[in-house]
């Protein structure tokens, strides 16, 4: 569906200019507020008023729209037998924590992200595993690491902040080495809690110092728990572990089975484990790092997110938790994730959202597991047919629910024009453009460029051909020539979809 009444344009202009009694001809180019740099500039830009593209249209208004997916939700494929109902839960993305998605179908086009795992900063499997999923699945997400910062004999990847920067960089270079397309993440801390933003910064400090520059990261990424860090009065490690070369006095601490504890700032209670202010709290705090390193207008994604006490766990008040508990926490906690923006701290791409995806864990997790009462599939499930709902727990049932209930819609909009001189008389334009829904599409699409704000003038098109992923994660870009242009001031819109082949 296509409101004209929302019809937006993006418009750039720029600038011939003669130089050296008109034998060289240079280009200046009208930026948005990326601070791209003009190629000439004898006199300030002039700033055009910015219109944004914005085709907003829902899921079966066009055959168009891959799936069902929401590409705001994602689970946790564990088992990789649990992919085939992904479709079910109508989540639009999957991992499994590893680097194969072992051949399982989710059955609606649901993304599949990569992990790659380390001890000690050293990959297992080694890179060189890696090649052949490279080269088969061009653009996908690879993200270098699972709670790096964890040293626990059956979790994390141990490794000290240092040496994460150097297996970051290894990782890096070998991926945009073979697939440039690429997109790679920083692995997920267990938790964004004060210490293991020290992590983070050990990370970006070391990076900086070893190779000159900061660390590239497309997404930035962690998942956010509530556990203590260390025991009460003490440094000794809690359940959620001291972040490793991280000052272990910055670790939350338990109530000591003390309850009355449980108010103090500088305290994680079992019983805050579902606290939805301690969430919001993180997410804001993450957040406001990535802020404060120049990385506000980058992704950010949550690659976990549940209940992980066993249901005969108790806290401090003699409460457990039980699936009840886990469906009490899960709809506020997506409330939140679904209406959280902040100008100052979001991503400006995706109108402000703080967090762009979130990751449910898990699809199954077996018996005496972490996690296990936020299981969104029964221990029975593999007796049902492939996909069927009967194989959903109470959980799992409010998840499928929760996402049924949200609006699929893909929402295309342009962002930064650019224009560079690339012969006499000659310009190449570009333009960048994202899809903000929550859905994906896998229709070609034009992308015209205007001489006039009527748009009556065509400059020239591009195709886009390539799938356009929703949740505003990846950038596109459309370029056109514009030849035969004269000295002087050029203004140029830019229309997406211009032949209206998606709504």
């Amino acid at each position: 569906m296509y409101d004209s009444q929302v019809e937006n344009r993006k418009s750039g202009k720029f600038i011939l200019a003669v130089i050296a009694a008109g034998i060289i001809l240079l280009i200046l180019v009208l930026q948005n507020a990326a601070g791209e740099t003009a190629v000439a500039q004898p006199h300030p830009q002039e700033q055009q008023p910015t219109v944004l593209t914005s085709l907003n249209l829902t899921a079966g208004s066009t055959e168009n729209i891959t799936s069902n997916a929401n590409c705001r939700y994602g689970v946790a494929s564990i088992p990789p037998s649990s992919t085939n109902w992904v479709s079910t839960v109508g989540a639009g993305w999957h991992l499994n924590f590893a680097q194969s998605d072992y051949g399982y179908d989710p059955g609606n086009g649901a993304e599949y992200i990569y992990t790659l795992r380390m001890q000690n900063g050293v990959f297992d499997p080694p890179l060189s595993s890696i090649t052949d999923d490279l080269a088969a699945h061009p653009g996908a997400l690879w993200l270098v690491g699972s709670e790096m910062e964890v040293n626990h004999p059956v979790s994390g990847d141990k490794t000290y902040p240092w040496d994460y920067a150097v297996a970051y960089h290894t990782a890096y270079n070998f991926i945009k080495g073979i697939d440039p397309t690429a997109q790679i993440g920083i692995g997920a801390m267990s938790m964004a809690t004060p210490g293991r933003l020290q992590y983070l910064d050990l990370i970006w400090d070391t990076y900086l110092s070893t190779y000159g520059t900061t660390i590239p990261v497309d997404v930035w990424n962690v998942h956010i728990y509530i556990f203590a860090e260390r025991e009460w009065g003490t440094s000794n490690p809690g359940h959620g572990n001291i972040a490793l070369g991280t000052d272990p006095w910055l670790g939350k601490q338990s109530a000591g089975e003390v309850a009355s504890r449980c108010v103090l700032e500088d305290v994680y209670c079992r019983a805050e484990h579902d606290s939805l202010t301690i969430i919001q709290q993180q997410t804001v705090a993450f957040r406001q790092w990535m802020k404060d390193h120049g990385q506000q207008n980058k992704p950010f994604i949550i690659t976990e997110l549940a209940l992980l006490y066993q249901e005969f766990y108790t806290d401090e008040y003699g409460v457990g938790f039980p699936p009840s508990r886990v469906i009490a926490f899960m709809n506020p906690l997506f409330n939140y994730l679904e209406t959280a923006q902040d100008p100052n701290l979001g991503y400006p791409a995706d109108n402000n959202r703080l967090v762009q995806q979130w990751l449910w864990f898990s699809m199954h997790v077996p018996d005496s597991t972490t996690g296990r009462p936020s299981n969104l599939l029964r221990d029975d499930y593999l007796s049902f047919p492939v996909g069927d709902a009967g194989a959903l727990t109470s959980v799992g049932v409010n998840f499928r629910d929760y996402v049924a209930a949200q609006s699929l819609y893909a929402n295309l909009f342009a962002g930064t024009t650019t224009g560079s001189q690339s012969g006499v008389g000659t310009a190449q334009l570009t333009a960048d453009f994202f899809n903000n829904g929550t859905m994906n599409i896998d229709q070609p699409l034009q992308v015209t460029f205007y001489a006039d704000a009527g748009l009556s003038q065509p400059i020239g098109s591009a195709a886009v051909n390539p799938n356009v992923d929703g949740c505003a994660r990846r950038t596109y870009t459309a370029l056109v020539n514009w030849s035969g242009l004269s000295t002087g001031t050029h203004p140029f819109w830019v229309k997406v979809d211009s032949g209206n082949a998606i709504g």
